[in-house]
């Protein structure tokens, strides 16, 4: 990873604990923190007081944590169609107003009636709720495909006076959604990239790919891409790509973590998070 990319900031939460996994405290003064916030999809369907103190407590710590970035990794919520939900998700993040840039990716769960293979016109809820609206009067917001839906967005957050790319990709991207990111990404070969995508990174340690749980064909979009077909049709490609940030995996201990080479000898991390398996656990005690 190069060293101007950021250390990050994850919140693993259960039911009954706020843990979060921070680098030394003392930071250099160029390094600087994203948080990414897994499936909290149980939080907007449960227990919404655990998602606001997640997002209170961003809210509080944006400058000791240096915290530049807030990225949901996808299912908001855990019913697409159930608009209590989307009231409890919209709530939490709305502590993050004026406090921090925050880019919301959709996952599986927040189609309408969970149903990706709808695709935009199954994304009544989401964007309602998180769609380019949302956003208005944010500088750094520069975009989103298809035109009035945020299933792909993108935004530009000048840090220390660097600008990053941020690419925010559906669930299983079509590939017309990676025909856009491709247009994005040759637009801005002068700033270091981030990928924020619901599904690309599997439990082993692998990109998920067809044969694996949970790949795209289990929900009705088999002829989309999973995490591995995105590396060799998009990630790959650009030198400017250091990271990538997903969810959505919960088998295993709902974490993996990759590194390979770009085409152009860039080092892109492939980071997964999902600590749903924790919430069930403490919901079946």
């Amino acid at each position: 990873m190069s060293p101007r990319v950021p250390r990050l900031l994850l919140l693993l939460t259960t039911l009954v604990f706020l843990f979060s996994v921070v680098a030394a405290q003392t930071q250099p003064a160029d390094e600087f923190t994203i948080i990414a916030l897994p499936d909290t999809q149980f939080y907007s369907a449960l227990n919404p007081q655990i998602f606001a103190a997640q997002t209170q407590w961003i809210a509080a710590h944006v400058r000791d944590e240096n915290i530049k970035l807030v990225v949901g990794l996808g299912d908001i919520v855990d019913g697409g169609g159930d608009l209590a939900q989307w009231q409890n998700a919209d709530a939490a993040v709305r502590w993050l107003d004026g406090q921090v840039p925050y880019m919301m990716a959709i996952g599986n769960h927040d189609y309408d009636q969970n149903n990706p293979a709808g695709r935009t016109a199954s994304t009544k809820n989401f964007n309602a709720f998180f769609g380019p609206a949302r956003y208005t009067g944010a500088a750094w917001y520069k975009g989103s495909f298809p035109a009035g839906s945020n299933e792909n967005f993108y935004g530009v957050v000048n840090i220390n006076g660097r600008n990053y790319l941020i690419v925010v990709l559906e669930f299983a991207a079509r590939d017309s959604a990676l025909a856009w990111a491709d247009g994005i990404l040759k637009a801005n070969p002068d700033k270091d990239a981030i990928i924020v995508t619901h599904m690309f990174t599997y439990m082993d340690n692998t990109r998920i790919s067809q044969c694996d749980l949970n790949s795209a064909a289990s929900f009705g979009v088999g002829q989309d891409n999973n995490g591995e077909d995105m590396w060799w049709k998009l990630v790959r490609k650009y030198p400017n790509i250091h990271l990538v940030l997903s969810g959505h995996v919960v088998q295993g201990d709902g974490t993996g973590r990759r590194m390979d080479l770009g085409a152009g000898g860039n080092l892109v991390n492939q980071i997964l998070s999902d600590f749903l398996s924790c919430t069930l656990k403490v919901r079946q005690r």
